[in-house]
């Protein structure tokens, strides 16, 4: 869910909002709001000056890279943590924290699974490489 907050822009008036960050970023810029405006998140029953605000959360890790190795090695997986990948900046561009660490922690599983298959298709074909040349060499006995 989106952080949404409530300002109020003079004393004893009704609180307004709700806005996103976002908007609050936008309206500072502006100048609509100062440092000291009063501002509280929903959720929480604490009034603080607009500066004090607590940062949003740091973006969680999107393992872009790790899914763009998977398009050359196993492709089938890389299409599923490529979109992952992609929807966690989105998500956290929009506010949606808790969706954009979802979609991280999918990417995160979906190249773990191509990870795995794909070590252990190297093992089989190892093993299977290994089995030919024996029998090739005549050192492997019917």
């Amino acid at each position: 869910m989106r952080e949404q907050f409530y300002i109020l822009r003079q004393q004893g008036a009704v609180p307004e909002g709700p806005f996103f960050r976002e908007a609050l970023t936008g309206m500072r810029a502006r100048a609509e709001i100062t440092d000291v405006t009063p501002c509280m998140r929903i959720g929480q029953g604490e009034w603080l000056p607009y500066a004090e605000l607590p940062p949003p959360p740091q973006c969680p890790p999107s393992y872009t890279v790790w899914s763009m190795i998977s398009v050359f090695c196993c492709f089938p997986f890389s299409l599923i943590a490529i979109r992952q990948s992609s929807r966690v900046a989105e998500l956290y561009a929009q506010g949606l924290y808790a969706e954009a660490c979802a979609a991280s922690r999918s990417a995160r599983r979906w190249n773990m699974i191509f990870t795995v298959t794909v070590v252990l298709l190297l093992i089989f074909c190892a093993f299977a490489f290994h089995f030919a040349y024996e029998v090739w060499q005549g050192n492997w006995d019917m």
